[in-house]
């Protein structure tokens, strides 16, 4: 059901390995409404799983000796993320008057250096995504441009049933790890775009933070820089 008749949708499909694929959904996008005010890269994989001896024990690769899918894994998350943010930059420039927002979707495994949580690959795609979002926020940030890397919590999916063992098998509960409602970051990204925050602009934020809390924590966010990757000495 369509929550607005008004509603204009432009439906086609992307491959975000692919240049070209990416450059044609741009071009149909500025054609058919010259700029966007909202941009998400959400397109992510995890490493295929991989069978072991006996047949127990965790099905994902425990290491990067184990991980042999790492060129489509990064090829999607982080090249992926890249060619979008490459091609619909201009675009989201060129809506003066929106929140020209540009949203990656991270994962709370860019910062987990447990391969038996998360594979290597998927942890280092993310970790690097979240660079890269610094990188947008700061590069055009005189442009208008707000960046975000989010965590969109532990969503239960297609890609994510099937794990078994490691860090999976030690999570307790009825849902585990996997417990969150799949709108929530649906509604978080709502939230986000609903103003512009540039104080929170280039930063790493996770769905699961109260909304409240994370606006009272401003001033200590800014003048400390949080919520980014750096090296502590």
């Amino acid at each position: 059901m369509n929550v607005n008749p008004k509603l204009e949708i432009l439906k086609s499909i992307c491959d975000v390995q692919d240049d070209a694929s990416v450059d044609k959904l741009a071009q149909e996008v500025k054609s058919k409404w010259g700029s966007v005010d909202v941009v998400v890269a959400n397109a992510g994989v995890m490493s295929k799983y991989i069978s072991r001896e006996g047949g127990g024990g965790s099905n994902l690769p425990a290491s990067i000796l184990e991980d042999a899918d790492y060129f489509r894994v990064l090829n999607i998350n982080f090249l992926g993320t890249w060619r979008i943010a490459k091609a619909f930059l201009p675009l989201l420039i060129a809506s003066k008057d929106g929140p020209q927002t540009f949203i990656c979707s991270s994962s709370i495994a860019a910062h987990s250096v447990e391969s038996s949580f998360c594979p290597v690959t998927y942890n280092v795609s993310k970790m690097v995504c979240n660079r890269l979002i610094e990188h947008i926020a700061n590069d055009h940030g005189k442009d208008g441009i707000q960046a975000y890397a989010i965590h969109p919590g532990g969503v239960l999916t297609a890609q994510t049933e099937g794990h078994r063992g490691g860090a999976w098998e030690r999570e307790e509960g009825e849902k585990g790890i996997l417990g969150d409602d799949e709108g929530l970051a649906g509604a978080f990204c709502v939230w986000l775009t609903k103003e512009k925050r540039p104080w929170l602009s280039g930063r790493y934020v996770s769905v699961n933070w109260d909304v409240g809390e994370l606006e009272a924590k401003k001033d200590e966010i800014v003048e400390r820089d949080l919520l980014k990757f750096r090296m502590t000495l």
